[in-house]
């Protein structure tokens, strides 16, 4: 008779994937040589932060740069890209550009940059100060499906100053906000992205993973368009994950964002009444505006939780908040992306200035977006 030899069987989980993702870190602007470039053509100043940086350190684009083109603000983006082309040709580069609003044109443009060579390494540098959430998502989805290894480099410049109502004090209802001073204005339609579809089926319900904003329209677009939780009494069929902060001066904006979802799901009484003074209980967590591995850690935990249903991620949160979400996704490909995009946002006083900036640096993209996939799996090891 052999003797068996003992081993040890554990399931993978998603805080051992977590530890191992790198934490975000102050960027110096070394980064070289940087493969691809993919930025966005944004009006904000924080758009110029990163090359600039990368210039400081003598970081030089070798290969190709991208540039995102957005359908809203074209004439201040325009002119902010007069301050852009010419650090991005310091830095080596005359960009190519993509449509920033369609997932497809951005997979398109980065898999023809990176070209069909499947065992180089390519550097690619995302830089997300000027991005939006479908263009993070749509990037890192894109990168995913490279042949070729992919170390990817992702900074990101803070605005030194953010929006915030200049009519009534800044804790103040958005309802109750002058028009002039909301950072952005109308709704687009509905969709799903392209890179992000998800697998649903007909007879199962629907799951919604929700990071919203203060800014109720483009989620009740969202939400009715899924069919799923607050205006349906179905609170079971959404989970909210909150922003939060260490900043002091941005606390206001959670408690703000809070208020707002409690109204949308309430309703303002008009009877003097007050407003039901929380969300439903257990629906909802908080994650730091900052912490992208928190949002792995959240979106993984909760689809996993719910094998049952049509799952979905609509994302209103943050720029580190979406690489986070993008990561998640790409490793839970049965999750459908939705959003809806403003009509046009007030460029006047949506940020001024450059703040802080980190990077985030991931070795190997794939490598990332595999431990992320094999969480639930069996490890079994010897003794």
């Amino acid at each position: 008779m052999n003797n068996r030899k003992p081993f040890v069987v554990t399931r993978r989980s998603i805080d051992e994937v977590v530890a191992d993702l790198p934490q975000p870190r102050p960027f110096n602007g070394a980064v070289n040589p940087i493969d691809l470039f993919i930025g966005a053509r944004g009006f904000e100043e924080r758009v110029l932060a990163i090359p600039r940086q990368l210039l400081a350190a003598g970081s030089r684009i070798v290969g190709r740069a991208l540039l995102g083109r957005y359908q809203t603000n074209e004439a201040d983006n325009a002119e902010r890209e007069q301050e852009l082309l010419p650090l991005l040709a310091d830095l080596g580069a005359t960009p190519d550009y993509f449509l920033a609003d369609s997932p497809e044109d951005i997979r398109r443009g980065i898999a023809e940059a990176l070209g069909e060579e499947a065992n180089t390494t390519k550097h690619v540098l995302l830089d997300i100060s000027g991005a939006s959430s479908p263009l993070i998502f749509s990037a890192i989805g894109a990168l995913q499906m490279a042949p070729c290894p992919v170390h990817l480099t992702v900074a990101y410049a803070a605005a030194e100053h953010y929006h915030e109502p200049l009519t009534v004090p800044r804790n103040s209802p958005v309802a109750e906000w002058a028009e002039g001073d909301l950072r952005e204005k109308g709704v687009r339609d509905v969709d799903v992205n392209e890179l992000f579809r998800g697998i649903h089926h007909d007879h199962l319900p629907g799951y919604a993973i929700v990071y919203p904003s203060m800014y109720a329209p483009r989620l009740q677009r969202c939400l009715s368009h899924l069919g799923v939780g607050a205006f349906s009494g179905a609170e079971e069929s959404i989970y909210w994950v909150l922003p939060t902060t260490t900043d002091p001066e941005h606390e206001w904006r959670r408690n703000t964002t809070i208020q707002a979802l409690v109204t949308m799901i309430h309703g303002q009484n008009v009877s003097g009444a007050a407003i039901p003074p929380a969300l439903p209980a257990n629906r909802h967590t908080l994650c730091d505006v900052s912490d992208y591995r928190s949002s792995v850690r959240i979106i993984v935990d909760q689809v996993d939780q719910q094998l049952g249903a049509n799952l979905s991620l609509i994302h209103m949160g943050t720029k580190l908040q979406a690489i986070g979400g993008a990561l998640a996704l790409c490793g839970r490909p049965e999750v459908s992306l939705v959003g809806a995009r403003p009509e046009a946002f007030s460029a006047q006083n949506y940020s001024k200035g450059i703040g802080h900036m980190v990077s985030i640096d991931l070795l190997n993209l794939h490598s990332a977006v595999r431990q992320i996939a094999e969480v639930g799996m069996l490890n079994v090891d010897n003794r």
